[in-house]
């Protein structure tokens, strides 16, 4: 058998090209979804009130509590020229709050409510962060920034609030890979590049049947 036409080995080597773009399949940027931890933010104070005693003087009493039927706190005084914290008690009966006008049991169950506010507050308050567990995210990622700035990361990993990866220059010159960190507060989006599995598919489904075409055709060519 002598060597095959030079048309033949073309249809061959193109039909080697096809199903090796077709194996290569169809590939995009897809968004990773990489939350920053919750930060547990110290609830407003709720222990300062603002009262008027039944002389009509008026004061805010800080850090307050409530016992029995008695009042305790400190309000803000002024010795040689320096403001200091004093502490004072009143019977419930001798203030009204001055927001609202509560006075007696009703300012009784005003208090009761805030200091069941202010316990759930504190209950909240020394939860610990939320622990997103250490993530490593593919192999290699594209990070755009807040500020408009995009680099390449690899090997690149999330943890607590801060994602820290290889970096990748743009002109790579040597195969040394900086550590560089960011907060995850000024990272805009993480994004991998992944395969598109039923692109692939009908990238290789479609080769095939151009393959399929071309061989069907060389033989039908070499039949005459």
């Amino acid at each position: 058998m002598g060597p095959a036409p030079h048309g033949s080995r073309s249809n061959r080597v193109l039909a080697l090209v096809i199903l090796a773009l077709a194996g290569s399949g169809c590939s995009s940027w897809q968004a990773l979804k990489v939350s920053e931890r919750p930060v547990v933010e110290p609830s407003a104070s709720p222990k300062s009130l603002k009262l008027r005693k039944s002389d009509g003087k008026k004061l805010t009493l800080e850090s307050w509590k409530l016992e029995g039927d008695t009042l305790r706190g400190t309000h803000e005084v002024w010795v040689d020229y320096e403001a200091t914290q004093q502490p004072i008690a009143f019977a419930l009966s001798e203030v009204t709050l001055r927001d609202g006008g509560l006075q007696g049991e009703s300012l009784r169950r005003e208090l009761d409510a805030r200091e069941a506010a202010a316990a759930a507050a504190a209950s909240r308050d020394t939860v610990v962060r939320a622990s997103e567990p250490r993530r490593e995210l593919p192999k290699k990622v594209r990070v755009m920034l807040t500020d408009g700035r995009t680099f390449m990361l690899e090997h690149a990993v999330v943890d607590g609030d801060s994602l820290r990866g290889g970096f990748i220059p743009e002109i790579p010159t040597d195969t040394s890979r900086p550590q560089v960190t960011f907060s995850l507060k000024d990272v805009h989006s993480i994004e991998a590049h992944e395969a598109n599995t039923l692109g692939t598919v009908a990238l290789v489904a479609l080769g095939c049947a151009i393959v399929l075409g071309i061989l069907t055709a060389e033989a039908f060519s070499n039949m005459r």
